[in-house]
């Protein structure tokens, strides 16, 4: 079977972390057939860090337009199989790809499938002794790329916030089998310049996706 795969790594103003994000994609057990790395209008050394690594990554550059944009442009390069994301500040264990492709080979019914991850305020191993959660996001999302199309660009939200909550809505809402492994496949890196590490008026992109699946689901039953 093709367990050919591509990480999509949407990337702004992220120069101190994205490296080490794209080594932990080289780093799998079965690496990817394709990273793409889709700066969104970056002011910092994004672009140049990204080049660092010649033809092991492919560098998209764009305006800045948000993560999900840059993560629906990503998406439409991607010609495998299988799809994955890695936000270009957090990081993937050695076997994430190859623990969740066995899981989508075995069970032709799934589409999708999350990962739990280790919660780093450091970014640096030992990542043992963490705290551990569930990763509803983009850099835990391991799914077959026929998928993807089926449900559509990312769409980014107030506050550039709830963009992947509002995505996996949709998938939902449209009959999408995606499941939560118990695993923890990948590293979690909250910093003070990350879009998780401040609350308050951002979290309005949150309210609007909560809004819009309300709307959809009004207009479904009338």
């Amino acid at each position: 079977m093709d367990n050919r795969y591509s990480v999509v790594v949407p990337a702004f103003n992220c120069a101190p972390f994205v490296g080490a994000a794209i080594d932990s994609l080289l780093r799998q057990s079965l690496q990817p057939h394709r990273i793409i790395v889709v700066d969104d209008g970056s002011t910092d050394e994004t672009a140049r860090v990204v080049r660092g690594f010649g033809e092991l990554a492919q560098l998209v550059s764009q305006d800045n337009a948000g993560p999900g944009a840059a993560t629906t442009n990503g998406m439409a390069l991607v010609d495998t199989p299988f799809t994955a994301f890695l936000d270009a500040d957090d990081l993937w264990m050695e076997t994430k790809a190859s623990s969740q492709l066995s899981r989508l080979q075995a069970d032709a019914s799934l589409d999708g499938l999350f990962a739990q991850g280790a919660v780093s305020r450091t970014g640096r191993p030992p990542f043992s002794g963490l705290p551990i959660q569930p990763i509803w996001g983009r850099s835990s999302l391991m799914i077959r790329t026929s998928r993807t199309r089926s449900v559509g660009r990312i769409v980014d939200q107030p506050g550039r916030r709830g963009e992947m909550i509002d995505w996996i809505a949709r998938a939902r809402e449209i009959g999408l089998s995606l499941e939560m492994m118990d695993a923890v496949l990948v590293v979690r890196r909250v910093h003070e310049s990350s879009l998780t590490h401040y609350r308050g008026a951002k979290d309005a992109g949150y309210l609007a996706v909560a809004k819009a699946a309300l709307d959809r689901r009004r207009a479904g039953a009338s």
